[in-house]
């Protein structure tokens, strides 16, 4: 979570205290021709294994958050064998 703004992982530490950061993007917006921060989304996985995708403002106020379904977490598990399996390749 170093990545972060500092806001914004103290909210994901404060709500999941024992997550595992799986992803985050920051999500920007166009004003007045000028580029900005408007989100950041952060997957992460519960010490009980449930995965979250949580949206926060870049002041760390939780704006929103979805718990992913199984066939999402089928799907996420399948995306992370293949960046490995990429890895590995350009390590040969």
């Amino acid at each position: 979570m170093k990545a972060l703004p500092k806001a914004v992982a103290a909210a994901i530490e404060e709500k999941y205290p024992k997550a595992t950061l799986r992803s985050a993007a920051e999500v920007t917006a166009v004003t007045d021709g000028k580029e900005a921060p408007f989100n950041y989304e952060v997957v992460v996985v519960t010490a009980d294994k449930k995965i979250y995708a949580v949206e926060v403002a870049p002041d760390g106020k939780v704006l929103d958050v979805e718990e992913q379904k199984d066939e999402e977490k089928k799907e996420e598990k399948k995306e992370m064998k293949k960046k490995e399996e990429k890895k590995k390749d350009k390590k040969k």
